[in-house]
């Protein structure tokens, strides 16, 4: 038995700057009635799961669940899983705001952070050579110090340079773009002269994130995002269909004579107008 799904990116479609789409909550319980999933995919690892659920609840939507929250953060703890992270003799220095931290410890993983060092001199201090991996998600700790001890263990133990995601910024408004994580491993890999793993949007590993994906009807199945690089691609990516909402960060004149890789199938002003899309095509 395979379902429909239709995934919303976060920032730029369901809320921007922080703040929830007017409507948005009720034109995705239209989707829904139509007969399909919604789950939430976004490139934003600065909350756990839980924050996301919660942050659902105080701004009104009512039509997600656990499963259906899939944050980069869980695309990279499933990853490290995956890649055997996770046993005995293995830790991952970890860059990222508390909530990024605790969705990777729900994995089971032997997490260290900058506070561990705290009083040590971090260019004379052993380093522990257990870490064989780096991650890096979006924070505004940021440091010189975070910079340093991520790069000694890229260097000195040849540990795997993670980004949660391929996204340089992220609108904090409608007038103001902040760094986001990539930009932030991107330092560590200019530092080391290694080369940073993206995971998240685009990656297929983004969407086989989402529980019961296996039974995802794909090629009836759609994604709604703002961003052709990471939204776009991601339907190309894992075979689904493609809305460009120009609602975040790209704009009508952003998408002329676009390359087949991140054309979208349609483009629409508002989720309104995406909900239309959608039942003419169901």
């Amino acid at each position: 038995m395979t379902e429909k799904v239709v995934c919303f990116d976060g920032e730029g479609v369901i809320w921007y700057g922080g703040y929830p789409v007017e409507g948005a909550n009720e034109i995705i319980g239209d989707i829904r009635k139509l007969g399909y999933r919604a789950v939430c995919v976004t490139n934003n690892a600065s909350k756990s799961v839980q924050q996301y659920l919660e942050r659902f609840q105080k701004s009104g939507y009512t039509n997600f669940n656990e499963e259906d929250v899939i944050t980069s953060a869980r695309s990279v703890g499933i990853y490290l899983v995956k890649a055997r992270f996770n046993k005995p003799g293995r830790k991952v220095f970890v860059i990222g705001t508390a909530g990024f931290v605790s969705q990777l410890r729900s994995y089971n993983l032997n997490i260290v952070i900058a506070a561990d060092y705290d009083g040590l001199d971090i260019h004379s201090m052993d380093i522990d050579p257990e870490v064989c991996a780096v991650v890096v998600g979006s924070s505004e700790e940021f440091s010189y110090r975070h910079l340093t001890i991520a790069s000694r263990y890229v260097i000195e133990n040849d540990a795997l340079l993670i980004s949660a995601n391929p996204d340089d910024n992220y609108p904090y408004n409608h007038d103001v773009l902040v760094p986001a994580a990539h930009a932030l491993a991107e330092c560590i890999a200019a530092a080391t002269n290694h080369t940073t793993l993206a995971l998240g949007k685009p990656q297929k590993s983004m969407f086989e994130a989402i529980p019961g994906s296996d039974k995802i009807d794909r090629a009836h199945s759609w994604i709604i995002g703002d961003r052709l690089a990471t939204d776009v691609k991601f339907a190309k990516t894992a075979g689904l269909r493609s809305i460009l909402v120009l609602t975040g960060v790209t704009k009508k004149e952003d998408t002329i004579n676009l390359p087949d890789g991140i054309k979208p199938d349609f483009i629409c002003a508002d989720l309104k107008e995406c909900y239309e899309v959608i039942k003419a095509n169901t």
